[in-house]
């Protein structure tokens, strides 16, 4: 009975330690960590984070024509990058992407079933490797109570990782590129 009794009390204490669960993004604010430095923006009345490298150069600029002031959208101009040539191919190359990152959240993956994850990955266009990520989530989602830390792994894992630009693709400051993280 003692046995039944100590599950019983601590399956009703389960809940209460979930709902506690530190939000580390509920205001737009800097975290200063060991060696790194992330900013976080919120648009409070939605509570979305955009969480990123403060030393990231490619945030908040927009996707240009090196040397020129020419603004360039998916929309109006061919393929940046050759595996976009076919969906299978992109899906891919992102594949050991959404690995890297998913090895590093599957400990959590409890508490983030059901939200959405959504990294952006900054390319360079002369090598063809990811030099920059952020990541923009819900802050009332399981993402928001994940430290900086978490994040911080995310992005060494994908820094570096290859992709190959079109000849139209080398001509652009850099490209864009977009992965969502979801579990269900």
């Amino acid at each position: 009975m003692k046995k039944v009794s100590a599950l019983l009390v601590l399956l009703l204490a389960l809940p209460a330690s979930v709902a506690a669960q530190t939000r580390y993004y509920n205001e737009s604010k800097t975290f200063k960590e060991d060696g790194y430095t992330y900013r976080c923006d919120v648009i409070e009345q939605i509570g979305w984070v955009k969480l990123y490298n403060v030393d990231n150069k490619w945030v908040n600029t927009p996707v240009m024509k090196k040397g020129s002031n020419e603004q360039v959208s998916r929309e109006s101009s061919p393929l940046w990058l050759t595996e976009e040539a076919g969906v299978n191919a992109l899906s891919a190359v992102l594949v050991p992407c959404r690995k890297a990152a998913m090895d590093i959240l599957d400990i959590y993956k409890d508490r983030l079933r059901t939200n959405n994850l959504y990294i952006r990955m900054y390319i360079n266009p002369d090598t063809g490797k990811i030099g920059e990520v952020y990541f923009e989530f819900s802050n009332l989602s399981g993402y928001g109570t994940l430290p900086v830390s978490v994040y911080r792994q995310i992005e060494m894992g994908l820094i570096g990782k290859q992709f190959t630009p079109t000849a139209f693709g080398k001509t652009l400051n850099y490209i864009p590129s977009l992965m969502d993280i979801e579990y269900k």
